[in-house]
């Protein structure tokens, strides 16, 4: 009996290939807020993109961008090799509470200033006990604080204050040597004599300015005298005889110009 012969033909297993598809803005949201979520991150705060992603026979691959999750890429191997990446708009998980636990351990900068005691009006003269030091904020200060009252006391305010503002440089008017009104001591000078009067200054100045003063009571006489010291002004005998030469200069150059138009 001859065997009976068995052909074994190799028959060959065809597979279908995974049908590769895009990703829509909404679903390419998705798939981040689930790597997020399994990463132990905040939801993604993030517009879906308007465009879909190009074709990926498998789920892109979602990591963070060098180790941080605020930019994610989204990665395909096939069909085509591609990579996209898009910002979260999240922070890392605990990053914000630990950077606002790191201000809030560190201490405040603050600078000595000073500060009304109550409210004042705009023209008040600064006195012993309208301030008061404290420390404030130094953010937006601007360096115009005041902190010593010897730089305060006796000068005007240009605005009013209200009460626990800080005294700002600018609030004050400029720090006269002597202030309109004000009672002076005249020193006359002349031939080796020297004699001091009280007057009245007219207005005010600092030291180097050549004032009006006037001497003694309400109808004494009028005279230009320099500042020398704080409340004091110094008078020399040729001192009105060098302001009427100045003034007849003035005279002259007024009446000369008045001329030529």
């Amino acid at each position: 009996m001859r065997a009976a012969l068995t052909l074994l033909v190799p028959v060959a297993v065809l597979v279908a290939p995974v049908a590769a598809s895009a990703l829509t803005g909404e679903e390419a949201v998705a798939l981040i807020a689930r790597a997020m979520g399994a990463a132990g991150q905040p939801a993604p705060d993030m517009p879906a993109p308007l465009r879909a992603l190009p074709e990926c026979a498998h789920p892109p691959r979602v990591a963070p961008v060098a180790g941080s999750w605020r930019t994610v890429s989204l990665a395909c191997d096939a069909p085509l090799a591609w990579q996209r990446m898009f910002r979260t708009g999240a922070e890392v998980a605990g990053a914000s509470a630990d950077a606002g636990d790191a201000r809030a351990r560190a201490p405040a900068a603050t600078i000595p200033a000073l500060l009304s005691v109550r409210p004042l009006k705009r023209g008040a003269r600064i006195k012993p006990g309208d301030l008061r030091q404290a420390d404030i904020p130094a953010a937006g200060d601007g360096g115009q604080s005041l902190s010593d009252p010897a730089h305060a006391e006796g000068r005007r305010l240009r605005v009013p204050l209200r009460a626990g503002q800080p005294l700002l440089e600018r609030h004050l008017e400029p720090a006269l040597d002597i202030e309109p009104g004000q009672e002076v001591s005249i020193n006359l000078q002349g031939a080796g004599i020297e004699i001091s009067a009280a007057g009245t200054a007219l207005v005010g100045g600092v030291i180097g300015d050549l004032i009006r003063v006037r001497q003694g009571g309400r109808d004494g006489r009028e005279v230009e005298a320099l500042i020398v010291a704080r409340g004091i002004v110094r008078v020399r005998p040729n001192m009105r005889r060098r302001s009427a030469v100045r003034q007849a200069i003035r005279r002259l150059q007024w009446s000369t110009q008045s001329h030529r138009m």
